[in-house]
């Protein structure tokens, strides 16, 4: 008599991180900004980007695209609410498959460092004086920093008037957008300020303050604790 081994199928998990990237259906690139809690509903998590990564008039999924990959085959689930004007938000409910779940990392990317390749998200800062030094974290330009060159800002374009924004000088590639902008507490541990809404031509960035996001959307910012 032959004895039978039952395998068991593996669970995999795929730890998404602040500064990922996220590519939907529609083929649009954009980046992970940082997670957060529904306020109404604490169980659900949210991968919060910019609200323009979502194509009007289409069901969007979104999938993971870790940094230097070039093809997408995670699932982390629908954007399900997104805003454009007057301010740049998108929630995708972080939902992966019952074969390969998604894990909120609240920790921003930064692999190029030979120090700190994954940055702890503590606390939040809401900047406030100019030529702070300020940075972000994105898909396709990576970690990089600047400084703060104005506030109030304003980002116009055929379909949207954007206000309240923050403005740098953070080298940002397209693709970037929706990526988190922070500022350094140590070398190794940061502070959210908010996420990448716009870049211009002549080299200037512009941010979505965190506060702005929190409180239009109705959700709770996780942080690494």
């Amino acid at each position: 008599m032959k004895r039978q081994t039952t395998v068991k199928r593996q669970t995999l998990v795929t730890e998404v991180f602040c500064g990922d990237g996220l590519i939907s259906t529609a083929q649009f690139l954009c980046s992970a900004g940082f997670f957060a809690k529904d306020l109404n509903d604490p169980s659900t998590i949210y991968v919060v980007t910019a609200g323009h990564c979502h194509i009007p008039n289409i069901s969007e999924y979104f999938y993971h695209l870790a940094w230097d990959q070039q093809f997408a085959t995670v699932f982390i689930g629908p954007m399900v609410k997104y805003s454009i004007n007057p301010y740049d938000y998108g929630l995708i409910s972080l939902r992966g498959t019952s074969r390969r779940q998604i894990k909120a990392r609240p920790l921003v990317r930064n692999t190029d460092s030979n120090i700190c390749k994954e940055l702890p998200i503590h606390d939040t800062t809401q900047v406030s004086s100019h030529g702070a030094h300020l940075c972000k974290s994105g898909h396709q330009s990576h970690a990089t920093c600047g400084y703060v060159k104005g506030f109030n800002g304003i980002f116009k374009n055929n379909m949207t008037l954007e206000p309240d924004l923050i403005i740098t000088n953070t080298l940002s590639l397209a693709g970037d957008s929706g990526g988190t902008a922070y500022f350094y507490e140590d070398l190794c541990s940061v502070s959210l300020s908010g996420i990448i809404s716009a870049a211009s031509d002549v080299g200037l960035l512009a941010i979505t303050p965190l506060e702005i996001i929190l409180r239009e959307a109705d959700i709770e910012l996780i942080i690494n604790s």
